[in-house]
């Protein structure tokens, strides 16, 4: 299995000094390479659909909305599934999640793959690069140490951070995050329509608390 994750809002508590009501962490999923590789051929050519030059990276909260209904239908019937996590930060009991930026964000990542864990033997995980060098180590230390088979060894393959501008598959994962993140935080009509395009590759989005 190849897993892509990637994230929408941000891990902050202080919701007065503009952090986002919610984070969202993503995790797509391919059950075989050859399905993988396919979907990234298609997104190159949903680029050109989209009239975008070959090199832009897909990116949810900087796209117009032709573009995101062009990638995010465009790529439905290709063979990949997402499980979200979506926190409300609003009602959290902070006396229960893990103090600071870092150690929230490992912990909604880790509780993401959490729902993939019974198909995470031998996968390959990547994870969007975010937050420098010291910040990808700590996240792939603490998936490495979390994530272990009953004989104590490793359930993954491969667990790494890469920069999403190299990935179309990170930046699929960006776009379907940013479209249940869409789905939360706005209130108004048409919220869950980029989310509605992408229904049928949706397995769980888990609400917490």
């Amino acid at each position: 299995m190849l897993v892509f994750i990637d994230e929408s809002g941000d891990p902050g508590m202080d919701l007065a000094g503009g952090s986002s009501e919610f984070f969202v962490v993503t995790a797509v999923a391919f059950s075989e390479e050859a399905h993988a590789v396919a979907c990234c051929k298609r997104i190159e050519a949903l680029r050109i659909e989209a009239g975008l030059p070959a090199s832009v990276e897909l990116h949810f909260a900087k796209s117009s909305d032709k573009v995101r209904r062009c990638i995010l239908r465009g790529v439905s019937p290709c063979n990949f599934f997402y499980r979200s996590v979506v926190i409300d930060k609003r009602k959290l009991d902070r006396a229960i999640v893990p103090h600071g930026r870092q150690s929230f964000h490992q912990y909604v990542v880790g509780l993401t793959l959490e729902l993939w864990r019974q198909y995470l033997s031998g996968a390959a995980v990547d994870i969007d690069k975010g937050g420098g060098e010291s910040f990808s180590k700590s996240l792939c230390k603490y998936i490495s140490q979390n994530f272990k088979g009953r004989d104590g060894k490793p359930l993954l393959k491969r667990v790494r951070t890469r920069n999403s501008q190299n990935s179309n598959l990170l930046q699929l994962a960006d776009m379907v995050c940013g479209a249940v993140m869409r789905s939360y935080k706005s209130t108004g009509p048409g919220a869950d329509d980029y989310r509605q395009l992408i229904r049928a590759r949706e397995l769980e989005v888990i609400v917490r608390p």
